[in-house]
């Protein structure tokens, strides 16, 4: 699975037969590797941030 985020948000590109197999897979739990505080949550969501703070 390759993530990407080029200030429009993140995409997932994921074939769907990959999907496929790995929705009733056993077993399968999602990793956090590393947590890192966001600058802006707007720009995280990739939408433009209103004036307020």
């Amino acid at each position: 699975m390759v993530t990407t985020n080029s200030g429009e948000g993140i995409k997932f590109n994921m074939d769907p037969a990959t999907l496929a197999r790995l929705q009733n897979a056993s077993g399968v739990t999602p990793v956090i590797i590393g947590i890192h505080s966001l600058d802006s949550l707007a720009s995280f969501m990739g939408v433009q941030a209103s004036g307020v703070k």
